[in-house]
């Protein structure tokens, strides 16, 4: 019994040979990591007016990016930063603080970021354009914002500020509201 072996054969199989034999070859690890500042817990203040655009709070924040990454993800560091995306935005009244408040008075609202040194790098996190008139203590932000935000997050110093419209004006101030967010973050060693 004859084999007659191609020429295409013989090729494929010295270039696999020859790619098994390199003793060096080059591994791209990537990885992803979680930041969750915490709760960032502030009053909102009694609003006197419903028109748009009204400014409910301004919060300055400080995130250690390097310390969580070096935390999270041995191995890596700032450098190996490719991007940072908000994963989830939520703000809510602690069950301990407010058995009365809710939040059917707020009928838009909306989340921007930026540093606090550089007013010119921003990006509006993620906005509640129709609020429901019910006693919620839990709002959930759709994401307005699939963009890298490394730039930002890693300046450290932060300002978050609460802008929206209110469908009636509340009573009382809420003594404590809190935001959670979560970022994504994503390394890699190339």
């Amino acid at each position: 019994m004859k084999f007659k072996v191609s020429t295409p054969l013989i090729l494929v199989t010295l270039a696999l040979l020859v790619l098994c034999s390199c003793s060096k070859f080059s591994e791209s690890i990537q990885r992803d990591v979680i930041i969750n500042p915490g709760l960032l817990a502030f009053p909102i203040p009694s609003i006197s007016t419903t028109r748009e655009g009204v400014k409910f709070t301004e919060l300055l924040a400080t995130i250690n990016v390097d310390s969580i990454i070096n935390y999270d993800a041995q191995g890596f560091n700032s450098a190996d930063l490719k991007k940072i995306k908000i994963a989830s935005l939520t703000l809510l009244i602690p069950d301990t603080s407010d058995k009365v408040s809710d939040f059917s008075f707020i009928e838009k609202i909306s989340l921007k970021i930026s540093s606090s040194t550089d007013t010119t790098q921003a990006a509006v996190l993620g906005s509640i354009i129709d609020n429901p008139e019910s006693k919620v203590k839990v709002l959930n932000f759709k994401i307005d914002t699939d963009g890298d935000l490394s730039k930002l997050l890693v300046q450290k110093n932060l300002r978050y500020t609460l802008t929206g419209k209110v469908r009636n004006i509340p009573t009382k101030t809420i003594p404590i509201a809190g935001l959670i967010f979560v970022y994504r973050a994503t390394l890699s060693k190339d």
